[in-house]
């Protein structure tokens, strides 16, 4: 018995694909399986990407990294979200899960942990994101509180590209790309071989030659050791769809399918209207399919009289209001 019309598959070969395609352009990851690694299930994907080879994950919370120790994954993870709770950060360390620090406090409350707490960690660099992270101004703030905890380990320094996959933005792309440098220089002057994350899916497809060679680009410095950060791309999204640049998506596949039943085939005669609002009135003989599928199974209703729906090969439109199922 099932409790909804829609099955959904995960296709872990394309998966596979996807990543071995990434790993083309940039040659290390970190791939990002936050919030049940966006719906795909974050278990299977986590072991999908680890038997490719893949050292470090990120993943949302310190408690979604621990789900996937108890299920027996190895590789390194990285909690993107940070401490959220006062466990956190003893979860964190006995678990070997890298909490993301991105303020002083965050740093403050591990010192004051009872523990002595021996862990690894990552630095969050705001350049322009403005949402988390240390500014510029604070590194050295930063960078002495690190002094004083000689038993944090940064790992990995991490920034975020707001404007990656807007066309006519590149120059605050470049910007925050210069900004993360320079900050990634003073940080190894401390840490030396502490590894850069700054390219997410739409700077994966723009700009791959910052993983070759940077100094190419207007004088900006090496980031070396890069990792990085596929999200949507990962799972066969294209974040440059809608813009011109949307044809350097070409050759990843959608790695989850969602398969529901045809209810009913009827005819709409001109002039009759369909579902809720009579939102859309057929101008010609029309031929509808009534599928099981509507916004209690997450199919968006903003997509009513405006999505598509594969069928038989092709692309039928949707008309009329989006339903409860």
């Amino acid at each position: 018995m099932i409790e909804n019309g829609v099955q959904i598959y995960i296709h872990t070969e394309r998966l596979r694909a996807n990543a071995r395609k990434l790993l083309t352009r940039c040659a290390s990851l970190l791939p990002v399986l936050k919030t049940d690694a966006y719906g795909h299930g974050v278990e299977t994907v986590a072991r999908v990407l680890e038997e490719e080879g893949i050292d470090l994950i990120a993943v949302g919370t310190v408690g979604e990294a621990i789900r996937l120790r108890q299920a027996g994954i190895r590789t390194g993870l990285v909690a993107m979200l940070g401490l959220l709770t006062p466990e956190d950060a003893g979860q964190a360390a006995k678990f070997g899960v890298m909490p993301l620090i991105h303020s002083l406090d965050n740093l403050r409350q591990l010192a004051a942990h009872p523990g002595k707490l021996d862990m690894d960690i990552a630095l969050k660099c705001n350049t322009g994101m403005n949402r988390l992270g240390f500014r510029a101004e604070e590194l050295p703030s930063m960078l002495n509180e690190l002094a004083k905890q000689p038993l944090l380990h940064p790992r990995v320094a991490i920034t975020h590209l707001a404007c990656a996959d807007e066309d006519a933005k590149d120059a605050v792309t470049l910007a925050q790309i210069r900004q993360f440098s320079t900050m990634l220089a003073s940080m190894r002057q401390c840490f030396p071989h502490l590894r850069s994350s700054l390219l997410n899916s739409s700077g994966l497809l723009i700009w791959p030659e910052l993983m070759r060679d940077v100094q190419d680009r207007k004088q900006l410095a090496p980031l070396g050791n890069e990792l990085a950060r596929p999200g949507l791309l990962l799972y066969g999204e294209n974040p440059l769809y809608g813009t011109s640049r949307a044809n350097l998506y070409e050759g990843f596949q959608p790695v989850m399918e969602a398969r529901t039943s045809v209810l009913s085939v009827h005819e709409l005669r001109p002039g009759e209207s369909i579902s809720y609002g009579h939102s859309y009135t057929a101008t010609t003989l029309r031929r509808v399919a009534v599928v099981a599928a509507g916004y209690a199974e997450g199919f968006p209703r903003a997509l009513s009289g405006r999505g598509y729906v594969n069928f038989r090969g092709g692309r039928a439109p949707i008309l009329g209001r989006v339903c409860m199922q």
